[in-house]
């Protein structure tokens, strides 16, 4: 009990309050905090209380309004809330519990799992009320309903309805199923996730259910040995081309894209000094290492350290292909890796370079790499072609 009230003391009146109401205990208007951690402590439940809360508690903002909304989680367990191990999203300020789930990560750079479904698919983005139905998994299965009036409207305007899985203790937005998973609506098989080969590495891809619900009311039964620390969510996606993406990148200045530049040569003679290495000369190729041909909008990772430039329409491009291509789609967690250095560089992470762009501008169409001096200024590097050995004389 002492831990208890430990706990509940070192949480804000705020939240104190929300926690009431996902409890369904009644609070006095101007009651203090010691009021309020006594109440949660005697755990007593109104008579009026109709229905039992659940556990994931999520909050809307409105221009006028915070409502807090409540959906199910894992269903025969106490709809009372067992902890008080709550977490606020960076994204979108929600106050999400983590149950029994763990989380290792930074608590300063939380995101709630329902961001995370909506950021998972650049090329499928999930809108503001894209989220159907969003819970924390445990064992043995899992049952819900969605009613879906409009879903002929979503699949004549193009839309898709996609259940993702993702692991909750992980920075990575890949899509992870259970060892084993059994997907059914209304008694129907949708689909089913076999346990991997033995020796082999399983690729996990989200599915897609448009054609296989109906108008209305969907009852779900999911069956799996285990899935603790799970995520699921139903979401209703809008197709995004490559182009369109590649519109939402932002671009930095040549000023201060030459100063980055700038700057990463200095680090690297520093480095060089020390016996390390970041960049391996101050050559600057002007080819994409994608496309093999002069870069048309020069772009890198906001986290890369190197000189060179990749296409950006070109590695947009050959994203989209990993999953649109038939037979590739298994792809869907090996996408957004940077040509260059390997590192994960998703298009949110994405920055044009002015810089560069200028060089290219200023350039010959077959100029394919410069030379950067340390003040900013550059030079063509034209390599002479040798001529064959009957050319010559």
């Amino acid at each position: 009990m002492a831990c208890e009230r430990s706990k509940l003391s070192a949480l804000s009146l705020p939240l104190l309050q929300g926690l009431c109401r996902a409890k369904g205990l009644s609070v006095e208007k101007g009651a203090n905090k010691a009021d309020i951690v006594e109440r949660l402590l005697s755990k007593r439940r109104p008579k009026e209380a109709e229905e039992p809360v659940s556990k994931v508690a999520k909050i809307e903002k409105t221009a006028e309004e915070k409502k807090l909304v409540f959906q199910s989680s894992v269903p025969g367990l106490d709809a009372q809330v067992q902890s008080f191990r709550v977490l606020r999203c960076v994204c979108c300020s929600v106050i999400f519990n983590l149950e029994k789930v763990q989380y290792r990560g930074d608590a300063q750079s939380f995101w709630c799992p329902s961001c995370r479904f909506r950021a998972m698919d650049p090329f499928n983005e999930v809108p503001a009320d894209g989220v159907l139905h969003c819970a924390l998994l445990g064992v043995s299965g899992y049952d819900f309903e969605v009613n879906v009036p409009k879903l002929q409207e979503w699949r004549d305007a193009g839309e898709t309805v996609w259940l993702r899985m993702l692991q909750v203790d992980s920075k990575e937005l890949f899509q992870v199923w259970p060892e084993e998973l059994l997907v059914e609506a209304d008694g129907c098989q949708l689909f089913r996730i076999a346990p991997p080969e033995k020796g082999h590495r399983r690729r996990d891809v989200p599915q897609d259910l448009t054609t296989l619900l109906r108008t209305g009311n969907n009852a779900f039964r999911l069956r799996f040995p285990e899935a603790q620390g799970l995520a699921l969510g139903l979401v209703r996606a809008v197709p995004k081309a490559p182009r369109r993406l590649c519109m939402e990148v932002a671009r930095q200045e040549p000023r201060a894209a030459r100063a980055g530049l700038m700057a990463l040569l200095r680090d690297s003679e520093e480095a060089e000094e020390d016996g390390l290495e970041y960049v391996a000369s101050r050559r600057l190729s002007l080819l994409c290492p994608v496309a093999l041909e002069r870069v048309e909008r020069p772009a890198r990772g906001r986290r890369c350290r190197h000189l060179r430039c990749f296409g950006l329409a070109a590695y947009c491009r050959s994203n989209y292909g990993m999953v649109r291509i038939p037979g590739s789609f298994a792809a869907f967690n090996n996408r957004w890796s940077c040509p260059v250095c390997n590192k994960r560089v998703r298009p949110e992470e994405l920055l044009v370079d002015g810089f560069v762009e200028e060089i290219l501008k200023q350039t010959k169409e077959d100029c394919e790499e410069v030379l950067l001096s340390p003040d900013g200024s550059w030079q063509p590097v034209m390599e002479e072609k040798s001529l064959p050995n009957w050319a010559e004389g």
